[in-house]
């Protein structure tokens, strides 16, 4: 696929059985929901009784439903 980095691509090799790209994807999850717990943690979020929000950008949040979805699998 012209174009596309292997970033990029890693949604398409998992669908094709790569295991090594959904170790990449949850890696990459790992790193995101560690970074977004330190946030939380800085701005003392975890005594908030309100909910709050984390904005998802860039075209492998958005686009990569599997990451997306092991986010979410990862913030429950």
């Amino acid at each position: 696929m012209p174009g596309k980095s292997g970033v990029a691509l890693l949604p398409v090799w998992y669908a094709q059985g790569d295991t090594v790209s959904e170790a990449i994807l949850r890696h990459g999850v790992g790193e995101l929901l560690r970074s977004v717990k330190s946030v939380v943690s800085k701005l003392q979020l975890e005594e908030c009784q309100q909910p709050y929000q984390v904005v998802l950008t860039g075209g492998l949040m958005v686009k990569g439903s599997l990451y997306t979805q092991y986010v979410h699998e990862g913030c429950n």
